[in-house]
């Protein structure tokens, strides 16, 4: 699946990651 940030990038798996530890 795709995630974008507030800027609308595409984030790496890591950043997902970092998104959902939230």
């Amino acid at each position: 699946f795709h995630v974008t940030d507030q800027n609308g990038n595409k984030l790496r798996d890591e950043s997902i990651l970092s998104c959902i530890q939230r």
